[in-house]
């Protein structure tokens, strides 16, 4: 079986860094992949080539078709006979299926790994091609959705409800993993204190992931935890940011923020965490920082959006968005749980990771569903 995968581009995104690991997962179950990149030269283009994987980059302006990359894509996919396609977010969906149309009767699957798109951060183009992509929804044998609640919204605005299957995220559990002299040694890096509670936030610094709520809640959670410092960690978390430094230094805790920047070793950071927080206002639909947090034993205490709720269940806490007040609150209550009750959430965390979404059972789920897909 060869898959070819087509996606926007190979930046360190939540779907880019799961086409990443489902590929290098079922490459040990026989699935030969190629994988296209409408936008050229993402960060985890080496990482693919390393495993032996193919990249052919396309050479696509963010936001406008390039007809010559288009026709590489359509003679490729005529050579190479995948098959099948499986195409990544919306422009990836419809390029992609345009392509395998117009070069056989390959069977192609859409995947969707948004809830909702807001106007003030995304280009109207991106807009018109979510809601063209409804009208153009019966050409796929399937829509493979990351969450429940990403599945449901699209239905709303006129995705076929005929095509959805929902196949959760999958979790690396060997990589990510529990190691607390590695986190200690982490901690000793940055300056910090074995005994120092410890909460991260990571993600790229984006209106999404709503940084004025975490900075105000790690501030409430200061006054009522003496002995507790912060990390954020990923793009644009970094010194050089104004407006993220103005932040920090209205609320007085710059003394006690670690600021990463992004990363590409993430392991160390999670293991030196005592809880991770996610603070998103909007956008996510099955967020992989949580999951590979509690992956490491890390319980999580986030807002209620997405499917957050469904990975964590009863090993954290979920609170309303853009309510500081309630996410320090539980940020609180998690911190100061004894040592017994905490330990059993760490457990019970990671267990639920290994349960649910490690990563083989979940490329399983897409196996069975390119099968299904090979006779539409």
């Amino acid at each position: 079986m060869k898959i070819a995968h087509i996606i926007t581009g190979l930046s360190t995104g939540g779907a880019e860094m799961m086409l990443l690991r489902l590929v290098k997962q079922q490459q040990a179950m026989g699935v030969d992949a190629v994988v296209f990149s409408l936008v050229s030269d993402g960060e985890l283009k080496p990482r693919l080539q390393a495993d032996g994987i193919e990249v052919i980059d396309l050479n696509f302006s963010r936001g406008r078709l390039n007809f010559s990359g288009f026709l590489r894509l359509c003679k490729k996919l005529h050579d190479l006979r995948p098959t099948l396609v499986l195409c990544w977010m919306y422009h990836a969906n419809l390029i992609g299926t345009l392509a395998a149309k117009l070069t056989g009767s390959t069977p192609v699957l859409w995947s969707i790994h948004n809830t909702t798109l807001d106007s003030r951060t995304s280009s109207n183009m991106t807009i018109w091609i979510m809601k063209l992509g409804a009208v153009l929804s019966f050409l796929p044998a399937a829509i493979i959705s990351c969450s429940e609640i990403s599945r449901s919204i699209h239905e709303k605005i006129g995705y076929r409800r005929d095509k959805f299957v929902v196949i959760p995220n999958g979790f690396d559990t060997v990589l990510f993993h529990p190691d607390q002299k590695a986190g200690n040694q982490f901690k000793t890096e940055l300056g910090i204190h074995r005994s120092t509670r410890v909460v991260g936030i990571i993600g790229r610094y984006d209106p999404q992931k709503d940084f004025p709520t975490f900075i105000e809640a790690a501030r409430l959670m200061t006054q009522a935890i003496q002995n507790i410092e912060f990390i954020l960690c990923g793009q644009g978390l970094s010194e050089d940011n104004a407006v993220l430094m103005n932040l920090l230094e209205q609320a007085g805790i710059v003394d006690k923020v670690h600021l990463l920047g992004r990363r590409t070793e993430i392991e160390p950071v999670y293991q030196a965490l005592d809880i991770l927080v996610s603070s998103s206002a909007y956008g996510e639909a099955f967020p992989m920082v949580i999951g590979e947090a509690m992956a490491c034993g890390v319980p999580c205490v986030a807002t209620d959006i997405g499917d957050a709720h469904i990975l964590i269940d009863d090993t954290g806490l979920i609170v309303p968005p853009k309510n500081p007040q309630m996410l320090a609150s539980a940020g609180i209550k998690m911190l100061t749980k004894s040592n017994d009750e905490f330990q059993q959430i760490r457990m019970q965390a990671r267990e639920r990771i290994i349960d649910r979404f490690s990563l083989p059972r979940i490329a399983e789920h897409y196996v069975e569903e390119f099968k299904k897909s090979i006779h539409f």
